[in-house]
């Protein structure tokens, strides 16, 4: 029966149905493009969900902008941040997300975006177990390096301009900025992340042939707190890999 249904999704636009079905979350997304040198507004989008209805407020051409960049740029989860404070909740230097009480209550300081950046710039950096580094070497082969000068262009840019934006900021809900840029590719740069960090725990990953084999992130854990997860009674205690 499983094969059937893998064959079934494989005739199918897997992006387009995610995308379809995705629900970018309430708050401001400004687009900006650069030209001569700077980056101007392109666009700005609020977004809104009616609770009751659960209907956003934008059209669907809104919506599939959003939803395409928001998806590549938001993190897998909390507990795998590229900031390690958890300030800033994007994944990747063409887009900057926070909530908007951050700049309001002190946690979004230079010294948290700098250190994001910091991170983005060389990402190795944040995988230090081996088989996380493994990974984003894979990554880094099929994506080749970060463009530096891009990713110095925003950051420069956020630092000046984070709190002098061309919208009032309030609120609790996100704040998230996305840059458009030439030689740049959001979709390249959202598998950065995803790659290394798209297993649960690197630890148990196994490499047959070319292939990499890992524990997945859905309705799966193997950590410390949760020992009786792991198949005690086997030879390999992990329970799949995929």
């Amino acid at each position: 029966m499983l094969t059937t249904c893998i064959e079934i999704f494989k005739k199918t636009d897997m992006l387009k149905q995610v995308l379809d079905t995705y629900i970018p979350a309430d708050g401001d997304y400004l687009i900006m493009q650069y030209a001569d040198g700077d980056f101007q507004l392109k666009e700005h989008i609020t977004v809104k969900m009616d609770k009751k209805s659960r209907i956003l407020n934008i059209s669907p051409s809104e919506k599939r902008q959003i939803a395409e960049w928001d998806y590549y740029c938001k993190l897998l989860e909390m507990n795998k941040p590229i900031d390690p404070k958890k300030v800033i909740h994007s994944n990747n230097y063409l887009s900057f997300w926070i909530k908007k009480e951050s700049l309001e209550n002190g946690k979004l300081t230079q010294e948290v975006i700098d250190r994001y950046y910091a991170i983005l710039a060389n990402p190795v950096q944040k995988y230090k177990n081996a088989k996380d580094r493994q990974l984003y070497e894979h990554a880094e082969e099929k994506l080749g390096a970060v463009n530096q000068e891009a990713l110095e262009q925003i950051k420069n840019w956020i630092k000046e301009n984070i709190r002098q934006l061309p919208i009032e900021v309030t609120g609790k809900d996100y704040l998230k900025i996305f840059f458009l840029m030439p030689d740049t590719d959001v979709k390249g740069e959202g598998e950065r992340y995803f790659i290394p960090n798209l297993f649960n725990k690197n630890d148990y990953n196994v490499a047959i042939g070319e292939t990499i084999y890992g524990v997945p992130n859905n309705n799966m854990q193997m950590n410390a707190k949760k020992p009786f997860l792991e198949g005690k009674d086997r030879l390999y205690k992990v329970p799949m890999l995929q």
